[in-house]
């Protein structure tokens, strides 16, 4: 008897505490609800628009402090197979990055999929560049199969600043999960 409860008295705490260190890894890979998303299948490439649900003053004041804002986006698409794991079909990775520059007032857009910076005066246009994705193709309708469900996901990461912070940061500040849909092809 004595050796059950010390047993279990030494396995109840250590339990305990990776089960608190598991859920402060993972309490942020939840979105708000407020996210929008919302797919466009009607023609030959499938579209999506999405825009997250974020602090935008936070946001705002960074850029306003002269500190830059990267926006990593990660789109996934993989078909759903019933009875087994679902296979990936597409990664899409792409970032959009708002560099200030206080002496100007101007703000420098990249992104990462064209590599062209672009310039803007206003502080809004810079934010709804990180933020808004118009009519973005995800795949061509052809390299999917007809009569099958795929699920699309959206994640995000919101860094501030140049610094390479390291592995810990990716764990603490890691993808925000936005939105998921399932498009079905006829």
């Amino acid at each position: 008897m004595f050796l059950m409860n010390t047993i279990f008295s030494r396995l109840i705490p250590n339990s305990l505490a990776s089960l608190v260190f598991l859920l402060l890894i993972f309490s942020n890979a939840y979105a708000e609800e407020t996210s929008q998303f919302h797919l466009n299948a009607s023609q030959t490439i499938v579209y999506c628009d999405i825009t997250p649900s974020f602090n935008q003053k936070d946001i705002i004041q960074t850029l306003q402090e002269g500190t830059s804002v990267l926006f990593s986006w990660h789109i996934s698409i993989e078909h759903i197979q019933p009875y087994w794991l679902n296979k990936s079909v597409a990664d899409i990775p792409f970032n959009r990055q708002v560099i200030p520059d206080l002496l100007t007032q101007q703000w420098t857009l990249n992104d990462s999929l064209t590599d062209i910076p672009t310039y803007t005066l206003s502080i809004s246009q810079a934010v709804e560049f990180l933020s808004h994705i118009h009519q973005f193709p995800i795949i061509d309708k052809s390299l999917l199969a007809p009569h099958n469900a795929y699920l699309i996901t959206v994640s995000l990461n919101i860094k501030k600043g140049h610094r390479d912070h390291g592995w810990w940061h990716d764990i603490w500040h890691g993808e925000y999960h936005i939105a998921s849909s399932i498009l079905n092809l006829p």
